[in-house]
């Protein structure tokens, strides 16, 4: 069953790769790009997202993927809709702003900033994606050790 979740991991990956990738382009397509105040908030944020080391990155990816995973129960355990769109939101806007990293978005941002000329594919998977997807799976198995745990108590 571990090889189950391992393809369903894989799937889902490439499945969120391709989507980025192909809503980059669309947006790079559309014609929308030509404020320079975007074009260069999409470079600024690709290149401050390549500039951390390995470690920092699996760091800032395990905490990222901790506030992700917390939102997700939070949302399951919530009785009404109300309730889940608030505390989904808090753990969400907590990693954005404590600039936490989650490879499905850099996807995105990082797709973008490819399109533009300022990063090549090699440079975005070794750079960031790489060590951010390891640590969003430390975080979120760290996650779900704990609320496992809590869970048989």
């Amino acid at each position: 069953s571990s090889d189950l979740l391992i393809i369903n991991w894989m799937l889902v990956y490439i499945g969120n790769f391709i989507g980025s990738v192909i809503l980059s382009l669309l947006i790079y397509k559309s014609g929308s790009l030509t404020n320079e105040i975007l074009i260069n908030t999409f470079i600024n944020i690709a290149n401050k997202k390549i500039s951390y080391n390995f470690i920092n990155l699996l760091i800032l990816g395990c905490l990222c993927n901790i506030l992700v995973c917390t939102s997700v129960f939070l949302g399951v355990t919530s009785k009404n809709i109300v309730e889940k769109i608030f505390v989904i939101f808090i753990p969400i806007f907590l990693f954005v702003l404590l600039g936490f990293e989650h490879s499905v978005a850099n996807m995105f941002y990082l797709s973008i900033a490819a399109l533009l000329g300022k990063l090549n594919f090699i440079q975005l998977i070794i750079n960031n994606l790489l060590p951010v997807t390891l640590g969003n799976i430390i975080g979120g198995i760290l996650i779900g050790l704990i609320f496992n745990y809590t869970k048989s108590k």
